[in-house]
């Protein structure tokens, strides 16, 4: 790879990241980004998430991000994982692979559980555009506790 592509590709991430705060990060050398902690990216006005995260040892939130269309480059794991009141996404494609706590209440424009986490503790999903029923839930899911 181009060393100055891999300097430029780095030093974005590193100005994005010091832009929302996010402190105790490896950027990889796929440039993933993995965090010792949490994330929170709650009510940034983003559109997209702009770069991979990897392992986030904390949680993880874009919650109140109304014009977030899409979770892709959300962590691939995390601990809780937070997308509540994203007005705009209609599908949880992009979400973490694995987390012990999903919650995506109040997503006026989700009507698909396609892209839910495959297994966690706690999965809430209500007051969005479809009522999800726990047999919604489970087909995507393997989880133990379900708020619908």
């Amino acid at each position: 790879m181009n060393k100055l592509f891999v300097h430029i590709e780095k030093q974005r991430i590193i100005d994005w990241l010091d832009s929302m705060e996010i402190k105790n990060y490896t950027i990889n050398k796929d440039f993933t980004v993995d965090v010792n902690g949490e994330v929170n990216l709650y009510d940034k006005n983003l559109l997209e998430i702009p770069i991979q995260f990897g392992v986030v040892t904390g949680w993880f939130s874009v919650s109140n991000n109304k014009e977030l269309k899409s979770l892709e480059f959300a962590p691939k794991e995390c601990m809780d994982f937070y997308c509540n009141g994203c007005t705009s996404l209609k599908s949880l494609v992009g979400a973490p692979e694995k987390c012990e706590n999903f919650s995506c209440f109040g997503c006026k424009s989700l009507n698909v559980l396609v892209g839910s986490p495959e297994k966690c503790q706690r999965f809430s999903c209500y007051d969005c555009g479809t009522k999800f029923t726990k047999k919604d839930v489970l087909a995507v899911c393997k989880t133990v506790e379900i708020f619908i």
